[in-house]
C-alpha cells in the first residue's frame, strides 16, 4: 500500500507543464524512523534547536520535577548530559537567538509561576546571569523568535491568556504587542516566512491564527481539522505540522497546514501516540522526543522514545526503468531475447527524456506483453512476474491508462 500511495502522488504531478520534471520533483515520501531514546522519560519540558542539536530542559520525569538538561546530536544519534538549569522549570519554553538559548517562564515544582529568564550558552555548556524577567508570569505559552526578537504568546497564570509580549535580547527590554484573538494555553507555534502561526491550545480550541510582526496584527486562518491538547508543532517544507496531542486519549495523527492554500491535509501518523513532547526540526527532519501517552487500556505513562519524520527520496520513473534494464540483464537470457527486451525499455527511456509520457506508456505496455509471451519459455514464471510488477509500477507512476 505504501508504494501505491507514493505512485499516486507521482501521477498527480503530471498536471504540471513538463511532466517528467514535475515527476522528478514530486518523487519523495515522508517516513518515520526510530532514534536513540532520551536518557530518561520526561514530559512538559522545554526544548529547542541550537548548534545543530536538540536541547531538552527540565520538565517532569514521571516521579519528580527535574532541572536536568540533555542534548541530542543527530550526527551521532546520541544524547549527552549538560549543565543543569539554575532553577527547576516545568511547562517552560526555550528558544535560540544569537547563539544562546533563552529559557522563559514555566512553573517551579509544578506550582509556582516563574518570570525569570535564564540564558544558556551551548558553546561553553554554561549558564549566564538572568536577563530582564518576563513582564507577566505565565506557563504553557507559545514562543518563537523572528528577526532576533522573542515573542511570547498566550499561556496561563490561572486564566487562559491572549497576551503577547516581545523581548529584545540586544536592548534587554520587553514590549507588549497586539493580543492574540483567542486566549489559550498549551498552544503550539511555528514561523513561516516571517509570520508566527499559533494553533490549538486549551479550552478545546481549533484556532489557527497568524501574527505579522511587521504591522503588529493578527489574522484568523482556516481552523484545525481536530482538537489537539498540547500537540507538537514544527515547520517542514514551508508547511506547519501539528502532531499528536490529546483529548480523552493521546493521538498519533498528524495535520499539515499549507499557508499558500490556507488549507489542512492529513500527514503521516506517528509511530507512538504522545502529547506534551519535544517537537524540533533540524535540517528538514522533525524530531518528536519524550512526552506522555495514555488511552483506555494504557495508563498515563511518561516516555523517552524519540522518532523522526523526514523526506525520503523515491526513485524517478527513469531510474526505475534503468533498474529494470539491469534486472533483465541479470537473468542471463539468450542475446536475441535480452536485446528485444532492452530495446523496448531503451525506447521508453528516450520517450521519458523527451517528456513523451504517452509513448513511454506504450513502450512499457509492449514490454509487458512480450514478457507474458516469454513466461514459461525463455523466462521462468517468477522472472516474468518480477518484470511485470516492476513495469507496472513505472506505468502507475506515469499515470498510464
Amino acid at each position: 500500500m505504501k508504494n501505491k500511495r507514493i505512485f499516486s502522488v507521482l501521477a498527480k504531478a503530471l498536471v504540471c507543464v513538463g511532466a517528467l520534471n514535475c515527476l522528478i520533483a514530486a518523487a519523495s515520501a515522508q517516513t518515520w524512523s526510530t532514534k536513540t531514546s532520551m536518557p530518561g522519560p520526561r514530559y512538559a519540558f522545554a526544548s529547542c534547536v541550537a548548534a545543530g542539536n536538540v536541547y531538552a530542559f527540565g520538565g517532569y520525569d514521571g516521579v519528580a520535577h527535574i532541572n536536568t538538561v540533555v542534548a541530542y546530536d543527530p550526527a551521532t544519534n546520541s544524547w549527552s548530559a549538560k549543565s543543569p538549569m539554575p532553577i527547576q522549570r516545568t511547562d517552560a519554553r526555550a528558544v535560540a537567538v544569537g547563539g544562546k538559548i533563552y529559557i522563559l517562564g514555566g512553573q517551579m515544582g509544578g506550582i509556582t509561576f516563574v518570570t525569570q529568564v535564564d540564558v544558556y550558552d551551548p558553546a561553553t555548556d554554561s549558564w549566564g546571569a538572568p536577563v530582564a524577567p518576563m513582564p507577566s508570569a505565565r506557563t504553557a505559552f507559545g514562543v518563537a523568535a523572528i528577526d532576533g526578537i522573542i515573542y511570547v504568546v498566550g499561556g496561563t497564570n490561572g486564566p487562559e491568556l491572549n497576551l503577547v509580549e516581545a523581548y529584545d535580547p540586544v536592548s534587554n527590554t520587553w514590549e507588549t504587542k497586539a493580543s492574540m484573538p483567542t486566549a489559550r494555553s498549551h498552544l503550539g507555534v511555528g514561523v513561516i516566512n516571517g509570520l508566527l502561526y499559533a494553533v490549538s491550545g486549551g479550552g478545546n480550541t481549533i484556532a489557527n491564527e497568524v501574527y505579522d510582526p511587521a504591522n503588529d496584527s493578527w489574522t484568523v486562518n482556516a481552523p484545525m481539522p481536530s482538537i489537539r491538547f498540547i500537540p507538537g508543532v514544527g515547520v517542514l517544507d514551508g508547511k506547519l505540522y501539528v502532531m499528536g496531542g490529546a483529548q480523552a486519549e493521546t493521538f498519533d495523527t498528524v495535520d499539515v497546514y499549507d499557508p499558500a492554500s490556507n488549507s489542512w491535509a492529513p500527514g503521516p501518523s506517528m509511530p507512538t501516540d504522545r502529547y506534551s513532547f519535544g517537537a524540533d526540526v533540524i535540517n528538514g527532519v522533525f524530531y518528536a522526543s519524550g512526552g506522555a501517552t495514555f488511552n483506555s487500556t494504557v495508563p498515563f505513562t511518561t516516555i523517552a522514545t524519540v522518532e523522526a519524520l523526514s523526506f525520503q527520496q523515491q526513485p524517478t520513473p527513469r531510474e526505475l526503468t534503468l533498474s529494470l534494464i539491469n534486472t533483465v540483464r541479470s537473468f542471463g537470457l539468450q542475446r536475441g531475447i535480452s536485446n528485444s527486451f532492452e530495446s523496448k525499455l531503451q525506447k521508453a527511456l528516450s520517450s521519458l527524456d523527451a517528456s513523451a509520457i504517452g509513448d513511454a506508456c506504450d513502450r512499457l505496455h509492449a514490454f509487458m506483453n512480450e514478457t507474458r509471451a516469454q513466461s514459461g519459455k525463455h523466462l521462468t514464471a517468477a522472472q516474468a512476474d518480477q518484470l511485470i510488477v516492476a513495469a507496472t509500477q513505472i506505468r502507475t507512476a506515469l499515470g498510464c491508462q
